[in-house]
């Protein structure tokens, strides 16, 4: 689903939500901002993207600092903007947890209050009269540094992965199961000197990086994997093709796949991001973000650019989108749409194969 790059200003991650497929949204919130139309900035920031389900179920973006809600139910409608929880208040990373019928939107803000930086987790309360951001006031994160959360599994396998700062640079790590916070006192995740920044799950385990730091088993339960070689900047699980796999996509252009153990898949791409599947024409395609555009693959093996014939994008004007040369920072699926958020370039959708900026 779900990740991720560090913010300049302060070092927090980028997230995604545990699922992937329909909600829709009618309601109103006065605490929201209608933006003037619903266009966003053409040079705009986009770190993270997540989607949340059920009665109170959107699109999600980061654009600028900001959150930014847009109605599943229609979207050629106008992206809303939602007031930070306080002034001033910027949002890093969120995440989505998979919450019975109504999903839960999870997101780390940071900035001074009363002359105080704080950096915090909030739930969104969609339930209230007056819709709004409030903190997660369990003790285990309360006062504390939150600087990240990411999320992955759905259903009842659904985990938040929350990084606490506790020293400089050291963090903790805190999960959440639905029910309950808890400090993960594992030795592979206690005073890492890296944020958590992409999660992934196989059915089975959980995948958790720090970007230097690959990890697999279940909370209070890790195993460190060090078969691959980088900086990891992507996890993400598939079982669409005829060998279910894990991917992982690194900094220095490589793409790993673990169908029993890792393996170099595809090498040479320069720095790359995050991983989305999209289904056009009954074919399941990979799409991978990088440095420059994206890659991808039909068949789960050997990324490439963009193939005119079998593709994420069915109209031949991608070669004449600044999307081509923007840097990828994450993508996100779900059934005939595809978002892109880029670094400085703006909020990319594509409807059916055809991409358009938002």
């Amino acid at each position: 689903m779900r990740k991720l790059l560090i913010l300049v200003m302060v070092p927090m991650l980028f997230t995604l939500s545990c699922n992937q497929s329909g909600f829709g949204i009618f309601y109103s919130i006065e605490s929201e901002e209608p933006l003037v139309n619903r266009d966003l900035a053409d040079t705009v920031t986009v770190p993270a993207i997540a989607k949340a389900e059920g009665a109170y179920g959107a699109f999600y973006v980061i654009a600028a600092g900001d959150v930014y809600l847009l109605d599943a139910a229609d979207t050629a409608d106008q992206w809303t903007k939602i007031a930070p929880p306080e002034t001033g208040m910027l949002s890093s990373s969120l995440a989505v947890y998979d919450h019975a019928a109504n999903d839960q939107l999870y997101a780390v803000y940071y900035g001074l209050v009363d002359g105080t930086f704080r950096s915090t987790l909030y739930r969104y309360d969609f339930a209230a009269s007056d819709p709004e951001w409030v903190e997660v006031d369990d003790a285990l994160l309360l006062g504390e540094k939150v600087v990240g959360v990411v999320a992955a599994g759905s259903g009842a396998d659904c985990r938040l992965f929350v990084t606490v700062q506790d020293g400089s640079p050291s963090y903790n790590l805190v999960t959440y199961n639905g029910l309950s916070f808890a400090t993960d006192t594992a030795t592979e995740v206690t005073g890492v000197t890296r944020i958590f920044t992409d999660a992934a799950y196989d059915g089975a385990e959980y995948w958790l990086t720090n970007k230097s730091v690959l990890l697999s088993g279940t909370p209070g339960a890790w195993t460190m994997d060090a078969a691959i070689t980088g900086d990891i900047t992507g996890l993400f699980y598939t079982d669409v093709y005829a060998d279910a796999a894990v991917y992982a996509a690194t900094a220095g252009g490589s793409v790993w796949k673990n169908t029993g153990t890792w393996v170099v898949d595809t090498t040479d791409l320069g720095t790359l991001t995050d991983f989305a599947l999209v289904s056009r024409d009954a074919t399941d395609i990979i799409g991978l973000g990088s440095e420059s555009g994206y890659y991808e693959t039909s068949t789960g093996s050997g990324f490439a650019a963009p193939d005119p014939d079998v593709t994420l994008s069915t109209n031949a004007n991608y070669a004449n989108l600044t999307l081509k040369s923007s840097v990828v920072l994450t993508f996100y699926a779900d059934t005939n749409l595809l978002f892109a958020g880029t670094a400085g370039m703006g909020l990319w959708k594509n409807v059916d194969g055809a991409w358009s900026i938002e």
